[in-house]
Formats: structure tokens, sequence, C-alpha cells
């Protein structure tokens, strides 16, 4: 078969040498998946990365246990498809389409190192607050789009440290490139910490540290309420006490209190973090429901941040104590505020209990 469309998702296999593409959702609602063996995956054009891309794949159908599934046997048989610039433009994000391609197009305009786009569309989106058509910030995006994945080579992380520089050479006082360059360090920290040995532990502190030490040492950069979710994962990562996260995470949301990347790294801090207590992060979820005001804004804000630690389990309800009647409510005032969202219809559609 050969087909064109655009990947949902990029998943590393636990059990062989590969990665999985996911095409027309992600896994595991996906129509279509296809395996490619890490000797051809890194030998395919990455640059800046394949999720939310288009490409075009010629292969053997055939059926698998997750459904019908494509094996890439040659990078030949591998096509990438540009993204185009328009979708930086003020039209476009006045449009609120497609987030993956949005992801995309940053990471292809970092990849290349045309930074003063990247300085220029960061400050609008800080400025404006801009929102997808589900309601999610598109400057998380942004940054989200910066990261380099835990699983790439060694090489690519250093190409990508090499462009960070520059960006941060150049712009010195960029508080957007600061972000940026601190969100490697953490992701390269993810990198060299899977390998569970004493070297890889003591590069996966060093590269914390070199984090924290930048955002520190640029105060200034808190004007981006990215900044603190940097700082929070940092938090994670270096165990720090409740008293001194929180002291954190209340600076963070009385700069912005609506950017919700900063609620979802504390409800994740108190899942996995030093001295965990069970029902802790569903009880922050219910007191900022309590802060913001339940029935309108408070339930929204609750049902973002369960939503956001879905991905923990399988089943969301019979793992915590989340609450489905206040997750629905939070749902339908959603609903009401971006009616063309598909995606909010049918998140609420897959938490629905049966």
């Amino acid at each position: 078969v050969e087909f064109a469309d655009f990947v949902r998702a990029v998943s590393r296999s636990r059990t062989k040498k590969g990665c999985y593409f996911s095409f027309g959702a992600p896994f595991p609602k996906q129509v279509l998946s296809v395996w490619v063996p890490d000797e051809i995956y890194y030998q395919l054009p990455r640059d800046p990365g394949l999720l939310g891309r288009k490409v075009r794949i010629k292969g053997r159908l055939e059926s698998s246990s997750t459904g019908p599934m494509v094996t890439l046997a040659s990078a030949d048989d591998f096509e990438l498809f540009e993204v185009a610039d328009a979708m930086l433009s003020k039209s476009f994000l006045d449009a609120r389409k497609d987030r993956d391609q949005f992801m995309a197009a940053v990471s292809q305009t970092f990849w290349r190192e045309d930074f003063t786009t990247l300085e220029q569309l960061a400050r609008e989106l800080d400025e404006s607050h801009e929102r997808f058509s589900d309601g999610t910030w598109i400057l998380s995006a942004f940054f989200q789009a910066l990261e380099v994945n835990k699983d790439e080579s060694d090489e690519r992380f250093a190409e990508a440290l090499k462009k960070m520089e520059r960006w941060l050479g150049s712009q010195p006082a960029s508080a957007t490139a600061v972000i940026a360059q601190a969100g490697y360090h953490l992701d390269l920290a993810s990198h060299v910490g899977a390998a569970d040995t004493p070297a890889a532990q003591e590069e996966f502190k060093r590269e914390t540290t070199a984090c924290r030490r930048l955002l520190e040492a640029n105060p200034g950069a808190k004007v981006v309420p990215e900044y603190f979710v940097k700082m929070e994962k940092v938090a994670y990562d270096q165990g720090w006490t409740r008293e001194a996260f929180f002291r954190l995470f209340d600076e963070g949301i009385g700069r912005e209190r609506d950017y919700y990347s900063t609620y979802f790294q504390a409800a994740h801090f108190l899942l996995h973090g030093p001295r965990p207590e069970k029902g802790g992060w569903e009880r922050f979820a219910e007191e900022q429901r309590q802060a913001r005001g339940p029935g309108g804004e408070g339930d929204v804000l609750y049902t973002r941040i369960a939503w956001s630690m879905s991905v923990h389990w399988r089943n969301l309800f019979s793992n915590s104590a989340v609450s489905w009647e206040t997750m629905a409510a939070g749902f339908d005032r959603l609903m009401q505020q971006y009616p063309e969202s598909r995606w909010l219809k049918n998140s609420y559609t897959n938490f629905a209990p049966t």
C-alpha cells in the first residue's frame, strides 16, 4: 500500500528496537499503525520532528493485535512534506487550527534557526493569551514544540544544544530563549537518566542543576508563565519539600493564574513527588476548584487537572478519587465556551462512565 497522512503519535516500543507511528488518531485509537525499526528510523528526515507532520509511506499492509499495520522496510519508502510557514501566521492563530500542525511549524522554524520569528511569535502569544479551539494555551504548545524527545540519539541532542546556544547567544536578554534552553536541559536529563547506572544518574543531576541555575540566573524570564512550569519540573526531579514546591507554585499562579500547565505539574508532584499521600492530588484539584469558584471556572479547572492526570491510568475513575459529576460539569462549561471543538466532545464521551 501507499498512502499520505498526518502522524498523530510516535511511540517507542518497550520490547523491540523501533517506533510505531499512529495515523487517524493517537494510540490506542489509531486507524493505522506503521512499524519503523531503529535502523530505518534514524535514516529518516526528522528536522524538525514527525509528530503532526504529513508523510507519504509505502509498505506491506498486515493485520496485528492492535489493528492494521504497515512495516516500513526502507527509508526510500518514506517522504516528509514541508510545513507551510502560514501555520505560524496571525490569520492561522486567529483561526485556532490544528495543534499538531502548529507545533510542527514551530519545531521546523527552530531547526532552521529562524530565531527572530520564534521570538516574535512567543511574544505575541504571551501578550495575547491566545488559545486553541479547545481553550488550551497556544503558548504552552509553543514550548512543547521545542522539546527534544528523550528517545532521540546523542547526536540529535548535541545538534539541538548547538542551536539553543546560538539562539541564546544571539539574544541573551530573551526570556523565550532562556526557557527553551532550560527545557533542553530537562529533556537531556530524561535522556541520560533512562540508563539506570550511577554515572547516568550523576549526569541526570548535572542537567537538572543546569536547568535550575539558568532559570535562577534569569529572573526576568518569570514574565513568561512557562518559566514556572520548567522550575516545577526541576523541583520534582530534585525532590523539593512540599513547602518549597508550593511557594514556587503560588508565585507562578500569582503571576498568571490561568496557565493550566502550572496546575498540571503540581498535581503530578503530589502523585509522584516525595512523600506522596493517597488522594493528595485529587484534594488539590478540589481546593483549586473551590478557590476559583465551583459551578463555573472552578469546575473547568478541576476538569483540566483531572484530564491531565488521566495519562497515568487506563481508567481514571477506578484508580483515583476524581468525581465524574464535577468533571462532567467542567466539560459542559468548556463545550459551551468552545462549541467548535470536536476534541472536547470526543474527550467527554471517552471519559463518561458506561
